[in-house]
This record gives C-alpha cells, structure tokens and sequence, in this order.
C-alpha cells in the first residue's frame, strides 16, 4: 500500500496538536504509534524512508511550536479550558458494585464508595443483594467491589459466578469484610467455615505502602471487627493488627482479590483507600483529579494584643501584633519561596464576642508595629501589605460563629456582618472578600445565608471535611447544602505537626480527588492546647514548642517545613493556588468526563474537558516511553503497580507504555 500525502496529513495534524508536550526522540515512537493505531484497523506498512521523512518534518515542526508556545503560562488562572459538548467516543467498562441496602453498616462504606468514584470520575453500576441475588453477567465489567458483609446470602450458583469470574481473569475487591464459604479459597485464607470475629479498640499497622506517602502508615484506636482469619502462603498481607490480616492481595487463576478485613471504609476519611483499593486489582485505573493545594490563614489578618507572651517573649522579645507581621507571615512568605504555596488569610475584626450592637472596632486599631520609625496600626497594615500569593477571605465581624443560638435574631448578625463590610470599604482593603472562613468552623443554616446576603460577592466556604453536619462541618466538595448558591472545598488537615492522623486524612483526600486543603492559625505557638489534641500529637507536649526552636530547630515552624517536604516529597505534583484560583478550578473538574482504553502498548485517553489531570494507576510495574497530548507529572512505583499522575493538554491523548498492558480475562 503506498504512503499517499493524505496519510501522512493524518500524522502531521495528530503530531502538531500534540507536539509541545512531547520530546524529539518522544517523536518517532509517537509516530510509529499514530500509524500503528490508524482506524483503518490494518497495520499500515510503509516504505522506512517515507517514515522517517514524515517524522523529520514532524520533529521540525516540533521545534517550532516549542518556540512559540515556551511563552504560554501553565498557571491555573491563566489556562483556556475548552469544553466538548457530545458523548465521548470511547466506551469504558464500568465498575459493578454489590451493596445491599438492608445491611446498616455495609451501606456506610456503600455510600463512601458511590461518592469515592464520583470524585474519581469511575463510572460504575450498583446492583442490590437485597432486591435479588441472581448476579448479573460479570464479564462485561471492569471488576466487582463488594461493599456489604451480606456476601451470604449468594448460594453456590451465584457464588461460583464469581469463583469462575476470577479464575477467568476478573478481579475482585472487598471493601466491607463479608464472608461466604463457598468464597473462602477466592478470599486467599485457609478457613473453610465463618469464621471467629473480633471486634476491639486496635491499631493497624500498614506493612506496605498502599497510597503514596503510607509507608509504615499507622491507623490508631480504631474500634472494628475483624474475622480471625489465616491467610494462605502465597497471599500478599498489606496491613494487619493483633497478629491477623486486615488487608491483603491474593491471585487467584488468572484475577486478583484484595479483601478489606474490617469495615474502617466505611469512614469518610478513608476514600482514597477505596480509589486505591479498587486500583490495585484492575490492570489499568484512571481517575479524574482537580490538582489542588489550599493553605488557609484563619485569624489572619486579626486585631492583635501589644502585650508579649511565651514563648514568643522569651524567643524573640516581641509583642503578639510584632509576631504576627513581623516574623509570622514574612516567614510563611518564605515557604511560598521554597513550596511554591499560596495563601488565603481569612480576616477577623475583633475578638470582643459582642453579638448584639454596638459593633465597634477598638481591637482592630489596637495592635501597633514601628516601621521606619513610626508607630502604625498593624491589623490595618498586615491587610493591606500581603503578598501576592495571598488572598484576603473573611472570617467574620469577631469570632462568634453565626448560629441563631449564638446571635439571636438574624439583624444583629446582618448588623455585625454589615459593620464589618463597611470597616472594610473604610479602611481600602481591596476588593471585597469571595472567601467565607467560618469562626470556630461553625455555622447554621441560617448564618451562612445572612453571610451572602451581607457580602453577595462570597462564592465559597472553607468548612470542615469531617466533624458535625450540624454545625456546618462534614461537608463535600460542592454546593453548601444550605445554599446552593456558595460552593465548599472543605479542610482535613490543621496546624504544624504531620500526625498519623493528618498524614492519613491528607493522603487519603489526596488520592480520592487530588485535593489538600489545610489551615493553621498565627497563634498555633502560644499555650491554647485545644487546638493540638493529645490523642493526634501521639505524645507530642505542643506546649513546649517554640516557633523555631533554637539551635535543635524543632519549633514548629520547622514541624511545619517538613510536612511541606513530606507533601513534595510524594506529591510534587500538586499546585497550590489562593481560594478563588481554586473556585474556579473547580467548576471545570466537577464537568470533567473521562474515558480510557488499552490495546497493547496503548492506552487511549480521552476527556470532555482540556486541560484536566489524572491518576493512572496499572497493578504491575512498567514505564511510560512516549506521550501525545499530555505531559507525565510523576511517576511513585510501589509494591502495588505504579501510580502516575498526568495533565492532559489535549481532549485526546495517546500514551505508549514498555510492557504490555494487560487486559481483564486475557
């Protein structure tokens, strides 16, 4: 078959498209790649020397293009979304979850799993044990996770549906413990009948890194049950507590099992573990992140005391208000420096608990720094002086948080909350705020709608990933349920000290949707120990800590560095961006649609949304030789397979990997 121009047209405007993201030797795989996927569904042969004049010219090109885009900016303000608004041609199989709506427990970690996959954007189907236990044909899903312990109500037929799905090359995970016998060679243990449970105040210990960041990851003082299993010799044990499996990988056939030995996902908290979970048995997984880092600043700027305190006092011989402007942030702003953070400082008026009138301000003109040798007002500087990779959000007229218990009527919050719109006009603090940090991390449903009616130009809260629904917390990522008109993207993560229990919040959000929000606040050094719970510091005394430390740099503040190295560490990756960068970042992820296939070598990508970003997880080593469309940000092998994170440039993106990728059921 001769190569005609029209052919080599085809590779010419597939390679420009492409061409800014890949490199000169990048470019005859790429290629090769083109022709070798043509939909013509031959393999198109050509003369060698016809190839390689078309990939001279497309390497010229390259060099080109890479001289004219090297001045565009990748910065997230600056990105050109584009939006495609027809059905994506790519058809991929979907998950198949079995839950049963009549098991209380396992329908926690069900509704975990349907919002876990949302975020990911993994299209799945549900199918419900206690409507009817005749199972579906299970070839035409990716895999099966199970998210219920009612695996016994299947009877032999249906459990042998299974049993042969996985001999076959299916692959299965358990993500709520649930038994069933005949499964029990399936699960990878030695018993043959239900067996003992255990249910106790336990830690779990991980002997694998199952998420980036995990190694040695410890999950304290968790009260579950847990069936008192041994696990065949050839089972691969992830975490374990007391002696027995809590999480393992076991093959079977020509599939994979992980059971999940608990019921722990039932937690919010523990999303990414699903996402993960459902990863490490599937050949290939790719799952929709947003890619966003949030350091919020509460209290930040404040009306500050004049008075110095410890340790602070002994440390630097400065008042609280010096602290703050003079050492706090320009030491933050250092960070921003190393880290590549951004900032948004949720501003507080007074502390004066007032909740009826008057609303003054004494306290906000209280707090003074000589500069240049002159006395100024210093909460009226530090707003009006932040840097450039600082937002200015609100956290309110002073920190009584606004519930109807607290105020009493809806006018005096309107009054508080118009007093301090008006302090802000009066003093030229910019523009007015598009960031609401609630006080105390609390609201109602009525105080979060008098916010927006005070300051409409407010689009998003900064509430609470996990706590009390009821007071304003345990939100998702999406419109506040009390007004659909501002948007949430919760925190999990706070202060200076990476406990176990931060590094699982933050790891697990993190490989749920690619998001860490986290907020300290500038008087985290000063003795108020509710702030730094004893159970989370592990036998940390925060009250001994100063801000630096002295010669052993063991202050918080450095606490504080190494979290940042830990975050860059395994997740260089993320970009950090203000509040209203990350806003509008959002409305584009929550659109994004994705959809992938692998043939070979291959993989094929395609999105409704350009530019996006994506996990791409395969359950067996390999490597990454040639990209078009998109650009490999990291890549973090494990025990486990290898995790990649990619941003596509491109709606299509085509990927060429070293060894094969495997196919279910091959």
């Amino acid at each position: 078959m001769p190569f005609h121009w029209q052919q080599r047209s085809l590779i010419l405007t597939k390679t420009f498209s492409f061409a800014t993201n890949c490199g000169a030797m990048e470019m005859v795989l790429i290629v090769k790649t083109i022709i070798l996927s043509s939909p013509s569904n031959s393999i198109l042969k050509f003369k060698a020397n016809q190839i390689h004049q078309t990939v001279a010219v497309c390497i010229f090109f390259w060099c080109w293009l890479l001289v004219i885009m090297s001045c565009q900016s990748n910065h997230p303000e600056s990105e050109n979304y584009q939006t495609r608004e027809y059905q994506l041609g790519i058809e991929n199989k979907k998950l198949l979850i079995l839950y049963d709506s009549a098991d209380p427990y396992g329908s926690q970690c069900f509704e975990q799993t349907v919002i876990a996959c949302q975020y990911a954007k993994i299209l799945f189907e549900k199918f419900d044990l206690a409507v009817s236990t005749n199972l579906p044909d299970l070839g035409v899903y990716s895999s099966v996770a199970s998210a219920t312990e009612f695996l016994w109500k299947l009877d032999r037929i249906q459990s042998q549906k299974i049993e042969q799905f996985i001999r076959n090359g299916g692959r299965l995970t358990l993500l709520f413990r649930g038994w069933n016998d005949h499964l029990a060679a399936v699960f990878g243990v030695k018993n043959r009948r239900l067996p003992a449970i255990s249910g106790e105040n336990i830690h779990i210990y991980f002997e694998k890194e199952f998420l980036p960041g995990g190694k040695d990851l410890v999950i304290e003082n968790q009260h579950v049950s847990f069936f008192k299993v041994t696990p065949e010799k050839a089972v691969t044990v992830i975490a374990s507590a007391k002696n027995f499996p809590i999480l393992w990988l076991n093959s079977y056939g020509k599939g994979k099992v992980l059971y999940w030995n608990t019921g722990i996902l039932a937690q919010k908290i523990n999303r990414g573990f699903i996402i993960r979970s459902i990863a490490a048995v599937q050949p290939y997984t790719a799952a929709v992140i947003a890619n966003i880092g949030l350091f919020d600043l509460d209290d930040y700027p404040n009306s500050t005391s004049n008075l110095k305190l410890e340790p602070i006092k002994t440390e630097f011989n400065l008042t609280m208000t010096e602290f703050y402007v003079l050492k706090w942030y320009p030491d933050l702003l250092s960070l921003a420096k190393s880290f590549g953070t951004k900032y948004t400082a949720a501003l507080i008026f007074n502390y004066n608990g007032r909740t009826s009138p008057p609303y003054h301000f004494y306290e906000w003109l209280n707090g003074k720094i000589k500069l240049g040798g002159k006395t100024i007002k210093s909460s009226i500087y530090a707003a009006r002086s932040l840097n450039a990779t600082t937002e200015l959000g609100l956290h309110g007229y002073n920190h009584q948080p606004l519930t109807l218990k607290n105020w009493g009527s809806v006018e005096n919050m309107k009054k508080a909350l118009s007093a301090a719109r008006h302090r802000w006009q009066f003093d030229n603090l910019g523009a007015e705020p598009q960031t609401y940090i609630p006080p105390l991390n609390v609201y109602d449903s009525t105080g979060i709608n008098v916010v927006q009616q005070v300051f409409p130009e407010i689009k998003q809260i900064g509430a609470l990933y996990l706590g009390n629904f009821s007071d304003g917390q345990y939100r998702d990522f999406g419109p506040e349920p009390w007004n659909q008109n501002l948007y949430v993207i919760p925190r999990n993560t706070a202060g200076c000290i990476l406990t176990e229990f931060f590094r699982r919040s933050m790891i697990s959000i993190l490989n749920s949707n690619g998001i860490w929000a986290h907020f300290i606040h500038p008087d985290d050094v000063y003795p108020i120990g509710e702030r730094y719970q004893n159970e989370l510091l592990a036998g940390l005394e925060i009250n001994s800590l100063s801000w630096y430390g002295g010669q052993q740099k063991n202050g918080i503040y450095y606490h504080l560095i190494k979290w940042m190295e830990f975050a860059n560490e395994h997740y260089p990756w993320l970009r950090f961006l203000t509040r209203q960068q990350a806003y509008n970042v959002m409305q584009w992820y929550d659109r994004t649609q994705l959809q992938v296939s692998a043939r070979g070598h291959i993989v094929d990508v395609e999105s409704n949304i350009a530019p996006f970003y994506f996990a791409f997880y395969l359950d067996a080593k390999n490597k990454l030789e040639a990209m078009m469309g998109g650009e490999l940000l990291h890549e973090y092998p494990t025990e486990m397979g290898c995790h990649f994170i990619f941003k596509g440039y491109e709606h299509n993106i085509i990927m060429h990997f070293r060894n094969r990728i495997i196919h279910e059921r091959e």
